[in-house]
């Protein structure tokens, strides 16, 4: 089987698709899945894919209302001021500034997933009322990455249980 990468966003609504390149062979593009679809007893998709947040949009605008700016010196992303101050923070070379938005819509941070004919069903409903739960060993590597580098690791420890690798 060949490996999958991802490739610019082609759809608005649900971001990236995947490519799947098989070895030795040209990339055939392969339509998006429902994420969940693989777990035991999700049952059958139903509806159009849609995004499913694993680390809630909610959370992260809580943590950070104004997005975060890239701290050079300590290597690690930092909270952003109001836009009052923004210029302010602007120090030169080495600064990277994400908006709040734009770390909502990060493709690390959510999978596609069908909704049921009005967005609020099918796996997507299941997964937001509780009654589809995701182990966490079943999250995508990513997802893991980016709430690690946001500080939020204890989240996903509450949420999905403990590390496997952490657990004595």
């Amino acid at each position: 089987m060949g490996q999958l990468v991802l490739v610019p966003a082609v759809q608005r609504w649900l971001g990236p698709l995947l490519l799947a390149v098989p070895e030795g062979g040209e990339a055939a593009m392969s339509r998006p899945v429902c994420f969940f679809q693989r777990l035991p007893g999700a049952g059958p998709c139903d509806g159009a894919l849609i995004r499913a947040h694993l680390i809630p949009k909610q959370l992260v605008k809580r943590g950070f209302p104004h997005g975060v700016s890239w701290h050079p010196r300590l290597e690690c992303w930092v909270g952003y001021a109001p836009l009052e101050e923004q210029e302010a923070l602007d120090r030169g070379e080495g600064w990277a500034h994400r908006t709040l938005r734009q770390m909502q819509d990060d493709p690390r941070c959510w999978v596609p997933c069908c909704g049921g004919p009005t967005g609020i069903g099918g796996h997507h409903g299941q997964f937001d009322g509780l009654r589809l739960r995701l182990p966490r060993e079943s999250l995508p590597l990513a997802v893991v990455e980016y709430a690690a580098e946001l500080g939020l690791s204890w989240w996903l420890d509450r949420t999905y249980g403990p590390d496997g690798a952490l657990a004595l």
